[in-house]
């Protein structure tokens, strides 16, 4: 995706955002609409990295993710929805895991370890 991206002069993420907004145009490319979210989890969700998951799952959304998938209808199908609800899903777990992090260093700010 990466290098498709650079020779075409576009983000990498770009062509999956295409894919999925011409799964709009039809029904038959309902599929489609349901590779492209399946693939964009299987990419944002592999990293052990927060950080990284963090990184990827951004860049996908300012590559116009949401505008995407605003235009999906409110009944998706049942393929299309539970791909959906674990981009969610992990989204929400990823949110969790960085409030961690900082409720940890503002522990730490507040109650410095005595010496």
């Amino acid at each position: 995706l990466t290098l498709l991206g650079e020779h075409i002069g576009c983000g990498r993420f770009d062509i999956l955002i295409m894919a999925l907004q011409q799964g709009h145009a039809t029904s038959k490319n309902h599929s489609l609409q349901v590779a492209c979210v399946q693939f964009i989890n299987a990419i944002i969700t592999t990293p052990d990295d927060l950080d990284f998951r963090l990184h990827l799952r951004n860049e996908v959304l300012r590559a116009g993710l949401d505008d995407a998938l605003g235009n999906i209808p409110e009944q998706p199908g049942e393929d299309l929805a539970v791909q959906l609800e674990v981009f969610e899903y992990h989204r929400e777990e990823d949110v969790i895991e960085l409030q961690g992090r900082f409720n940890d260093i503002r522990f730490e700010l507040e109650y410095p370890p005595l010496l």
